[in-house]
């Protein structure tokens, strides 16, 4: 994990969370799909830089981390993914469907910088997080 601490809603940790976005290419991640949209979990009331009212913070490290992080804290429990540009809808469990979602844009999970961070991660033993309220 990158960040020394996440303030991340409690309300969110005992609820079912269904990540329902719409498919599309991205230049800062290379595609919004359903882990990405997890970065909306984050307040901006403590994510927002000091002269903007956008979450600038989470861009303290590269933003693959950020997802990863946000993530750790609470996995969505289902993805629904709008791939109605490329004639698909597809549902189930969220990294899976950020797997397909890659091969619909023409890449490989491993294109996928926060996907290849997950896939790293998964072959390692699991860290303790803490959360703070």
């Amino acid at each position: 994990m990158k960040f020394s601490q996440i303030i991340y809603p409690l309300i969110l940790l005992d609820s079912f969370i269904i990540s329902l976005t719409r498919l599309s290419e991205n230049t800062e991640y290379a595609m919004h799909a359903s882990l990405s949209n997890m970065l909306n979990a984050f307040p901006a009331s403590k994510y927002k830089g000091f002269f903007s009212s956008k979450k600038n913070k989470i861009r303290k490290n590269p933003i693959k981390y950020s997802i990863h992080d946000i993530v750790q804290c609470k996995m969505p429990n289902l993805a629904v993914l709008d791939a109605s540009d490329k004639g698909k809808l597809i549902i189930g469990k969220p990294v899976e469907v950020d797997k397909q979602a890659s091969k619909l844009l023409g890449k490989t999970p491993k294109e996928i910088p926060y996907l290849n961070l997950f896939e790293q991660e998964s072959q390692k033993p699991s860290k303790e997080i803490e959360l703070i309220q």
